[in-house]
């Protein structure tokens, strides 16, 4: 087996006709201040995010979702578990502001409690 690669190294198989060019992995922007200070947003929304590279967002790496929300390609809402806390904080604020009622409402319910059915129990005072 060894044989038969130094053969073929020697028959120059393993050698290229054209140069490879570099290809640019990650450019957050043309400007160099801007890309840096990108470079900190992504570092920011990626401290925010679980770290599971989960994929449910559609990018393979939670690094790579960040890298789209600072391109705009991505929101952080993209992620499933930052959606989940999101949704769970808005449902708490709506629960809190369907308790709050103005005076008026509260003088013209009527006094009672519900029972267990809904229907509302009067009580003397």
């Amino acid at each position: 087996m060894i044989a038969k690669g130094i053969k073929l190294y020697k028959q120059n198989f393993m050698t290229r006709e054209t140069q490879l060019q570099p290809r640019s992995v990650l450019q957050l922007d043309n400007n160099l201040a801007d890309a840096i200070r990108k470079m900190g947003q992504l570092e920011e929304i990626f401290a925010k995010l679980p770290g599971l590279d989960c994929g449910s967002c559609g990018s393979p790496t939670c690094r790579s979702l960040a890298e789209d929300i600072v391109l705009e390609n991505a929101q952080l809402s993209d992620c499933v578990f930052i959606l989940r806390e999101q949704v769970n904080a808005l449902a708490e604020e709506l629960l809190q502001l369907a308790q709050k009622r103005p005076r008026a409402l509260r003088e013209a319910e009527p006094k009672g409690e519900l029972n267990h059915e809904g229907n509302r129990i009067t009580t003397e005072d």
